[in-house]
């Protein structure tokens, strides 16, 4: 029986058995998927997807800071220094507005989400090429090995893009040191990963973990980085995804043989702790997944399709997936680096 998508003589069981392969092959290796929320699928004609970037805005009225800006016209004018008239500025601007609020039946700020930004989507791709003797074989053997590393691949070139970013639309994949470099990376835009997001925040979303022993400085700089994430609002559930030297460290026993991963995980709050060589060895990342204001788009899970036979002759499918992160709050991400 034959497949809209493979017009070629394959049965029903066998080409569900190479989608059922790499999406199964693609789950083994996935590490953001497992660090971060889900969004999708998407309609199969969605090129882009809302930012949805969340910020906080104060609830004063516009002609309460008209009179404000009056009221610091006036002290300039009466020779005031600047500062002194900007501290004043401050105070009278918190009480006003808290005043006008109160009145209102408010708090003092609220939130909004800005859903006018789009991203476009990042198709990630490897093409597969089989010849008519593997074709024909009855179990697919020699397919299947083919398929299952181009979904190696394609899940840990997302891993590479939501931890490192995209560096511009169509990247070459030399760019994203990923190895071997047989994928495509089509569409999207540049954008920062997960650990430049949190750099790039004034001041640096950021916790200092000292490189070498003793492993404790692990589970402090974690225990640091979750008490800075809920003072911020942003709670557990927490992701930890570490590089191989802060993972080792993390499972290097301490004098008294207790793992420092095994004192770090009830701080997640049941979320992953994590390992993922896409990342510098020497950082992590914190992720608060409450509220799901970082979150990972799959436009659609990960699949193959045939698209034709070549003159040796081979027969080429394509393995692919759209995707991209979207980071809502930048404060709800938290990095883990040896200088902060």
């Amino acid at each position: 029986m034959g497949n809209e998508c493979c017009p070629i003589e394959w049965t029903e069981e066998q080409w569900n058995q190479v989608q059922e392969t790499v999406r199964s092959e693609a789950a083994k290796v996935r590490v953001a998927a497992l660090a971060l929320p889900i969004y999708g699928p998407l309609p199969c004609d969605a090129e882009s997807v809302s930012l949805q970037e969340v910020r906080r805005e104060p609830t004063a009225e516009t002609h309460i800071l008209t009179a404000l800006a009056d009221e610091m016209r006036t002290q300039a004018i009466s020779g005031a220094p600047l500062p002194q008239v900007l501290q004043a500025l401050e105070g009278r601007v918190r009480a006003v507005e808290h005043s006008a609020a109160r009145r209102r039946g408010e708090a003092q700020e609220r939130l909004m989400v800005d859903d006018t930004r789009c991203r476009p989507l990042t198709k990630i791709s490897v093409n597969v090429y089989l010849t008519s003797a593997q074709l024909c074989q009855p179990d697919l053997a020699s397919a299947l090995i083919l398929f299952r590393r181009a979904a190696n691949l394609i899940a840990r070139v997302e891993d590479r893009i939501v931890f490192g970013g995209q560096p511009g639309p169509d990247p070459n994949p030399q760019v994203l040191n990923i190895n071997p470099p047989i994928f495509r990376v089509a569409g999207g835009e540049q954008f920062r990963g997960l650990i430049a997001e949190a750099r790039a925040l004034t001041p640096p979303n950021c916790i200092p973990v000292p490189i070498g022993p003793p492993s404790q400085n692990i589970v402090t700089a974690v225990a640091n980085a979750v008490t800075n994430l809920e003072e911020e609002g942003h709670l557990s559930p927490f992701a930890l995804v570490l590089g191989s030297n802060l993972f080792i460290k993390a499972h290097d026993p301490s004098p008294s043989l207790v793992l420092p991963a095994d004192r770090i995980k009830p701080l997640l709050g049941g979320g992953p702790l994590l390992r993922s060589t896409t990342i510098h060895e020497d950082e992590g990342v914190l992720i608060s997944q409450a509220g799901e204001l970082v979150d990972l788009v799959m436009a659609n899970d990960i699949s193959a399709k045939y698209l034709q036979t070549t003159l040796e002759p081979r027969h080429v499918f394509r393995v692919s997936q759209r995707m991209t992160l979207r980071v809502k709050q930048p404060r709800a991400i938290m990095a883990l680096l040896p200088n902060c």
